[in-house]
């Protein structure tokens, strides 16, 4: 038995599944990198819908054994893509904001923390680094991708170890409040 559904619906919901996610990451790419422009992503969802409206014609001269192969082959396939797409962006972006050198986490960082943040590092003890290895250390290891392949960063902290290497990071950060004195 072939299961049917109204083919202008069907249409519709092929286009709407295709330009929903381009339509949110046109908008999306807007907030997080005003730079880049919005039209590939409204372009590549119409390219995905009309290529999932020529599937769609193709596939009905087929015999499908059922409802969700079809729908999943025309319907949630181009929302995937467009889906991987976003995630693929989003990594990209992500790892261009990655801090290269030691000197440069330490100055993202002290945009990050505010002032009462600033006062408890600033009188840590000799061992502050290792004090703050599971609170301010985990967050440098993953926001600044040393556990995601940020040789950079690794190599300029001398270690290869992301443990080893934060703990580089908020030695050098505990160094500087102190040499600077109350901000």
């Amino acid at each position: 038995m072939r299961w049917q559904v109204a083919p202008s619906a069907f249409r519709l919901g092929v286009l709407a599944t295709a330009l929903t996610p381009a339509v949110l990451a046109a908008y999306l790419s807007r907030l997080v990198a005003p730079d880049l422009p919005w039209w590939p992503f409204i372009f590549a969802g119409i390219v995905v819908g009309l290529a999932g409206l020529w599937v769609d014609r193709w596939a009905a001269r087929k015999v499908w054994p059922g409802p969700f192969p079809r729908l999943r082959d025309v319907l949630f396939t181009p929302a995937s893509a467009l889906w991987a797409l976003a995630w693929s962006l989003d990594e990209w972006r992500e790892r261009r904001a990655w801090p290269r050198s030691v000197d440069q986490a330490v100055e993202e960082l002290l945009r990050r923390l505010d002032r009462a943040s600033r006062e408890v590092l600033r009188s840590a003890g000799d061992e502050g680094a290792v004090e703050f290895h599971f609170s301010l250390g985990m967050a440098v290891r993953n926001s600044f991708g040393l556990w995601a392949g940020n040789q950079a960063l690794l190599e300029d902290c001398g270690h290869n170890c992301p443990d080893v290497a934060s703990g580089v990071i908020v030695g050098r950060l505990i160094q500087r409040l102190r040499e600077t004195g109350s901000e």
